[in-house]
């Protein structure tokens, strides 16, 4: 016969359910052990990921004339600018090149006179517009072209809410006539023959100064300009001066001076004249009463943030003329 199966006790029966309990605790808890350890090892990753990125996409932006510069990278010439340049370290470049010569000190103040007294009359003569003062509106149906420093203007102020810009680093009056430079597909041409524009400001010359005289470079900006009034000829042509560059930059001998960029705004001034543009005088509106480029506005005496960005806009709001 066979053998007969053993009936388990009551008392058996709960040990073995408590027992199987315990497991299944056991193996929940290793189940959410185990989902833990591995949201720990990725999510740091993914955390990192997300740095990395939103560091990618921040832009640096120049300090509002309080002389603490941040990160900067615009260019003349194609020449990197230095990051950062405080204003001790402006200080001290000053301080070397007075040592070097008393007979350069001296050139320097001549130089720096010689061009608050052009500053003074260029401004005298900008005033003596009929000058209209406007809101925003009325850049509505404008078009800005230049160089870094257009660049500048759209990037620190909000008159890129308002019009169109056609900028680029290192742009000058012979590519600008001829690269796509506008998104890296259309030429000047291109874009002003597609819209119907009421007023174009112009600034060139910056990356010019070092050509070998103001008249070179004022024949290839004269037929540029011609161009756009023929590409818009219902449109008020506003040529802007070059700007001022800071004392420090202006002494360290190249091109790049104010003495040589008031002489290069006068022939400006003369082009617009016999062409019926209308000149902008905006040295007036940067320079200080030394004629130059605060030190503690620039990080590389030439480029400056939204204060003086500002000044420069105001400037135009101020200097309008009836359409």
């Amino acid at each position: 016969m066979g053998k007969k199966n053993k009936k388990l006790s009551k008392r058996q029966l709960q040990q073995n359910m408590f027992l199987s309990f315990i497991m299944l605790i056991i193996a929940v808890i290793i189940l959410i052990a185990g989902i833990f350890l591995i949201r720990g090892v990725t999510t740091p990753g993914e955390e990192s990921s997300s740095e990395e990125q939103s560091q990618v996409i921040q832009i640096p932006e120049i300090g509002d004339n309080s002389g603490e510069i941040e990160d900067s990278a615009q260019q003349v010439n194609g020449n990197p600018v230095p990051a950062e340049d405080s204003r001790e370290e402006s200080s001290a470049r000053e301080e070397s090149s007075q040592e070097e010569s008393s007979q350069e000190e001296s050139s320097q103040e001549e130089s720096s006179e010689e061009s608050s007294s052009q500053a003074e009359s260029s401004e005298e003569s900008s005033e003596a517009g009929n000058w209209q003062t406007v809101t925003d509106d009325y850049f509505a149906d404008a078009a800005f072209v230049g160089n870094s420093l257009t660049e500048g203007l759209f990037f620190y102020t909000d008159i890129g809410d308002i019009a169109d810009g056609y900028y680029s680093t290192g742009l000058n009056v012979l590519n600008a006539q001829t690269d796509a430079f506008v998104d890296g597909a259309y030429t000047l041409n291109d874009v002003l023959l597609a819209n119907n524009y009421s007023k174009i400001y112009v600034m060139m010359g910056l990356n010019e100064v070092g050509w070998p005289s103001p008249e070179s470079f004022v024949n290839e900006y004269e037929k540029m300009l011609q161009q756009i009034e023929s590409d818009c000829p219902n449109a008020i042509i506003y040529v802007q001066s070059i700007l001022p560059v800071s004392a420090a930059r202006s002494a360290q001998g190249d091109s790049i001076n104010n003495a040589n960029i008031l002489s290069f705004n006068e022939q400006i001034r003369q082009m617009a004249e016999r062409n019926d543009w209308v000149y902008l005088d905006v040295w007036s509106a940067i320079a200080n009463e030394n004629g130059e480029l605060d030190a503690d506005a620039t990080p590389d005496g030439i480029h400056f943030g939204t204060f003086y960005m500002e000044k420069w806009l105001d400037y135009l709001r101020t200097h309008a003329v009836s359409e």
